[in-house]
């Protein structure tokens, strides 16, 4: 039996938490988004940037509770397949 348990490491912390996963961001474009949103906010009057935040800050709460989403779909699929291998 090998020692390699991904239900163990999701137990002990290891793997399955956000705070154990790096995800891979191309860093020049996260250079291109930074810069242009900065312009842009300098650029937009008062009003125009709380309008903008206002819709911003919407599209991160869908953009997190998308991911939250199908983490738990995966996560489900992957409770069903392994019940699936145990069974004969």
């Amino acid at each position: 039996m090998s020692n390699k348990s991904a239900i163990r490491d999701i137990f002990h912390g290891v793997r399955g938490h956000m705070e154990t996963m790096t995800p891979s961001i191309d860093k020049k474009n996260m250079g291109i988004v930074c810069d242009t949103y900065d312009e842009l906010k300098k650029r937009l009057s008062p009003e125009l940037l709380e309008l903008h935040q206002k819709l911003v800050d919407a599209l991160e709460r869908n953009w997190a509770e998308e991911v939250d989403f199908f983490f738990t779909e995966g996560f489900k699929l992957g409770v069903f397949i392994g019940i699936e291998c145990t069974e004969s």
